[in-house]
């Protein structure tokens, strides 16, 4: 940033009431939006908290769906779930279904005019009505990332759930059919979200498997890149309680942000 004659008092109280981040979160509102009176439209809202944007990324089996079931009800967000999203549509009997289908079945990735535009949908349908999102598995690649940037949709952080490839697949096989697979593989919590207790999957078979963690490995760096500037480092191979906590901890640094959602 060009500083010019500013004082360093002034950078300093720039930093300390994160001017730059306020600024920021007003710009993507207003290129979302492109009102006709942008002044009397960045007044309103400056007067207004902003809503949360999160996306959470990390391997299969990382535990990515129940920390953004937990997250999503911690803040009253919008979970946007791009597995969910693409396992539905491989049920559908359509031309569009079949070939998502193909695709997930395989453990690869799904063409991205298969689906992209229905998750900058949902995101827009979330953004309109200034109610926070949680976008799950999604940016995949770079072009996806891009894809979001040119629709003006950029999160305030990016948390990445790292663990081994070992972990993910003694997760993903543990809980083939398995109604307590959840609760015993991310640290035996109570607070897992029903629905996520059984997960019999399409696309969790050892072969399968293997396939989604190569392509998965094979993008993360590019994709970390990024979201260099929002991005969270989680250590995903701590029960889930820990894992949450932490990623808890990061959101609520955000407060300036956060309106009413804390539990």
């Amino acid at each position: 940033m060009a500083t010019g004659n500013i004082s360093d008092a002034s950078l300093k109280y720039f930093e300390e009431k994160k001017i730059k981040s306020l600024l920021e979160e007003a710009m993507h509102d207003l290129l979302l939006d492109l009102p006709q009176d942008p002044l009397t439209y960045l007044l309103e809202r400056f007067d207004t908290p902003t809503s949360l944007r999160l996306i959470v990324s990390g391997p299969p089996g990382s535990g990515k769906g129940t920390q953004c079931d937990l997250l999503a009800r911690a803040f009253g967000l919008k979970h946007i779930s791009v597995g969910d999203i693409l396992r539905q549509a491989a049920t559908e009997e359509t031309e569009r279904g079949k070939k998502i289908a193909l695709f997930v079945t395989k453990g690869t990735l799904v063409p991205d005019d298969l689906f992209v535009n229905i998750v900058i949908e949902k995101l827009r349908e979330a953004e309109q009505s200034h109610k926070g999102w949680l976008l799950d598995g999604f940016p995949r690649t770079r072009a996806q990332a891009i894809y979001l940037q040119k629709a003006g949709i950029s999160p305030q952080r990016f948390f990445y759930i790292d663990v081994s490839d070992e972990i993910s697949s003694k997760r993903l096989l543990s809980r083939r059919g398995d109604a307590t697979a959840d609760k015993t593989n991310r640290g035996g919590s109570d607070r897992v979200p029903a629905e996520r207790k059984v997960s019999v999957r399409m696309d969790d078979t050892p072969d399968v498997i293997g396939t989604r963690l190569k392509y998965f490995a094979a993008r993360k760096n590019e994709l970390v890149e990024c979201y260099a500037p929002f991005y969270v480092h989680i250590d995903g191979s701590l029960d889930v309680e820990s894992v949450f906590e932490e990623i808890k901890i990061q959101v609520t640094s955000l407060d300036v942000f956060v309106q009413g959602h804390h539990e």
